[in-house]
Formats: C-alpha cells, sequence, structure tokens
C-alpha cells in the first residue's frame, strides 16, 4: 500500500532542522575553511577518493550539477595540482583521481569533519545517536527516491515501444527462470505485442 502523506507539521519540522543543520555546518558561508575552496569541491574530492579513479563524465550525476559547472570544478582542482586527468579522446572519458596533495589536503578535510560530528555525537545520549544515524541514512535516502521518481512519466504503452517491450520481457523472465522451451520468452509475438494482444479478449500473462 501506498505511504500515508506526510503531514505540515512534519514537513515544518524537518525544514527546520535542514536549515539549523546547513548553518551549523558552515554551508552559507560558501567555502569550507580548511580546504579555502567552496563545498561543491570538497564533494568532487570526496567522490574522487571514495572511486579511486572517477570517470568524469560520472561527477554531474554524482553531485547533482550540470556538466558545464562540474567541467569548471574538475579544471580548477587541476590547476592547484589537486586532481590529475588520465588522458582520454575527449574531456568526458577523462578519468580523474587525487594527486598527493588533493589526498593531504582531503586527509585534513576528514580530519576536520570527524572531529565536528563526534562533537556533536558527544552532546547526544548513546539512544539518540543511534537515532540520529538510522534517521539521517532514512531521509537521505528519501530525498535520492523521490528525486528519482520525479524522473518517472508514466504514460500507456504504444506502437513504438514495442521494442522495448520486448527487449523488457526477454531481459527480466530469465531472471525467473523462465527461459527454456515452453515459456512465452520464446513467442514469436513477443517481438510486437502491441499488435499481437490488440484483438479483443487477448491478454499476455
Amino acid at each position: 500500500p501506498p505511504a500515508p502523506r506526510a503531514t505540515s507539521a512534519a514537513v515544518a519540522a524537518v525544514r527546520q532542522s535542514s536549515r539549523a543543520l546547513v548553518r551549523e555546518l558552515g554551508f552559507l558561508q560558501g567555502r569550507l575553511d580548511v580546504l579555502g575552496l567552496p563545498h561543491s569541491y570538497c564533494h568532487a574530492l570526496l567522490e574522487i577518493e571514495r572511486a579511486g579513479e572517477l570517470p568524469q563524465a560520472d561527477l554531474p550525476e554524482l553531485l547533482r550539477l550540470d556538466k558545464s559547472t562540474t567541467s569548471r570544478i574538475t579544471a580548477e582542482l587541476g590547476r592547484k595540482r589537486l586532481v590529475r586527468a588520465a588522458a582520454g579522446a575527449d574531456r568526458r572519458s577523462r578519468r580523474l583521481s587525487l594527486t598527493r596533495l588533493g589526498a593531504r589536503k582531503l586527509e585534513d578535510v576528514h580530519r576536520d569533519a570527524n572531529a565536528r560530528v563526534a562533537a556533536a555525537l558527544e552532546q547526544l545520549p548513546p539512544e539518540e545517536r543511534d537515532v540520529v544515524v538510522r534517521g539521517l541514512a532514512a531521509y537521505a535516502r528519501g530525498l535520492e527516491l523521490a528525486r528519482r521518481r520525479a524522473r518517472l512519466s508514466v504514460r500507456r504503452a504504444a506502437r513504438r515501444d514495442r521494442a522495448q517491450i520486448a527487449s523488457l520481457i526477454r531481459d527480466v523472465m530469465p531472471e525467473f527462470g523462465a527461459s527454456g522451451p515452453g515459456f512465452a520468452i520464446l513467442d514469436p509475438e513477443v517481438s510486437d505485442m502491441p499488435r499481437a494482444y490488440a484483438a479483443p479478449r487477448s491478454a499476455y500473462w
């Protein structure tokens, strides 16, 4: 069943807490003091560190930023010798990794961030710390799911979708063991479902 709608009180409380987090973490200051760069640059370094070697084309989706912005970020990180880019046919195919200087700078970021988070958690009793850990993870997951759902566009299947429908059926059925003789995956009708099942009382099971 669908989840119940969020109450206006819950929405207001989460928004208020989110604003407090943004301010307490210093995001309104624009730059991260430890790194001397905007927060978006730090997030780029963190993603590169996590991947070890990251395709530049992956950054826009990871950071939720447009391509031109991430290109400027990586160019500036390169000029500051924090990131190196392996040669590629074009910018999108380049792979990014941290330089030694970039790794050292990021160690400072981790040290400062870990200390701030630890100091905050230590103000809370142990049972509340666990609530914070689980609650933040759940809220981040909810934000991601809402963002992905907003991208979906639901419409009736049309004749032009027949190739995609056939591909979906043939990809999914083997996952349930339905890939041998006697299963519909081998039926020629699968290749053109709209035509095969347009007649009255026709259905696909």
